[in-house]
């Protein structure tokens, strides 16, 4: 699930990568407040939330949605500083491992 959930999420970074690196108008193309894009923005972020959540259904149960939006914000506040592109995409693998750390049992807590 670690791998699956790092797979989706690095897709989303590596599109921002390559528009970054593609484009001078990067920030206006991902910005979801403009009126030109926003709408298409947040229909993807909240498409991708979708699938997220769908991955981490059986370890995170009804936490799943919250979960997910958790990892998709930590994605997107990856996003704010890719002058080294590296960076970011070590933090998102560090990021999605602890989270689903999380979600496992603990040893001695109740079922």
């Amino acid at each position: 699930m670690t791998q699956r959930l790092h797979d989706v999420l690095a897709a989303k970074l590596e599109l921002t990568l390559r528009l970054h690196r593609e484009s001078r108008h990067a920030a206006e193309l991902l910005d979801t407040s403009t009126r030109l894009t926003g709408d298409l923005a947040e229909a993807y972020t909240r498409e991708l939330t979708d699938v997220v959540a769908g991955a981490l259904a059986d370890a995170a149960g009804p936490r799943a949605r919250a979960v997910a939006d958790v990892l998709v914000a930590l994605t997107r506040g990856l996003e704010a500083d890719l002058t080294d592109p590296d960076l970011p995409r070590r933090r998102l693998r560090d990021g999605v491992a602890l989270v689903v750390a999380g979600l496992a049992p603990h040893p001695g807590a109740p079922s």
